[in-house]
């Protein structure tokens, strides 16, 4: 206590929803810098590079193991109470970015991703981002990004749960398996789990429909477990 820091309050001033907390960059009384204990540099050609040991996975094959894939990090919760069973959910860590282009988001790699779940025998699901109180029209309803990775970005049949309330085009429903699911009281479930989620800063509770997407899928997931 009482020590100098320098922090990071651009998030904060700019009002970002993901991600918008002041960041202690550094302590005054320190004058070094811990080196972590692995070759793996984390951070690269930043001055707060650090080397960690590496957790790699060693299987190809899934073997059929659903894979649940989203699009913004706020929605893993909804979908670990929905499929209420230890499998793996692929999202973004906190801080999407996106440039109001049609390609320039971070959440474009849900495609990827699911290509390559199909592709080690696992079942692609994907997570629908869907609003009702987005103030930014590309993002009320359903999201231009999840209709571009479902789109352009992706080359696998993936199943996608559509709650209702949510307008799934023809073009995805064309490429992909999409699912009508009923709603799963997903913000109920949370709040019993002790979770207090938000995304672009808006308790779950207000924007209910983006929960029920990440829900959907886990609901999906379950179906596909062993």
């Amino acid at each position: 206590m009482g020590n100098a820091v320098i922090v990071n309050t651009t998030a904060v001033e700019l009002g970002l929803g993901t991600g918008g907390w002041h960041v202690l960059h550094w302590n005054l009384a320190r004058d070094s810098f811990r080196i972590g204990g692995g070759r793996e540099i984390k951070a690269r050609y930043l001055s707060t590079q650090l080397n960690v040991e590496a957790a790699d996975g060693n299987t190809s094959n899934l073997a059929g193991m659903p894979v649940v894939v989203a699009g913004l990090h706020s929605q893993v919760a909804a979908v670990a109470v929905a499929v209420k069973n230890a499998r793996p959910v692929v999202a973004m860590g906190p801080g999407g970015m996106g440039t109001d282009s049609p390609l320039g988001f971070s959440a474009i790699e849900v495609g990827p991703v699911l290509d390559a779940a199909a592709r080690m025998g696992g079942v692609p699901i994907a997570t629908l981002r869907a609003s009702v109180l987005d103030e930014r029209a590309r993002h009320r309803g359903l999201s231009h990004h999840s209709t571009t990775a479902l789109t352009l970005a992706t080359s696998a049949r993936a199943l996608i749960g559509a709650p209702s309330g949510v307008d799934v085009p023809s073009e995805i429903r064309a490429r992909h398996q999409v699912v009508d699911v009923a709603p799963t009281g997903i913000v109920d479930a949370m709040k019993d789990h002790g979770l207090a989620i938000e995304s672009m800063g808006r308790p779950a509770a207000d924007d209910p429909l983006l929960f029920e997407c990440a829900a959907a899928a886990g609901v999906l997931a379950s179906r596909e477990l062993p």
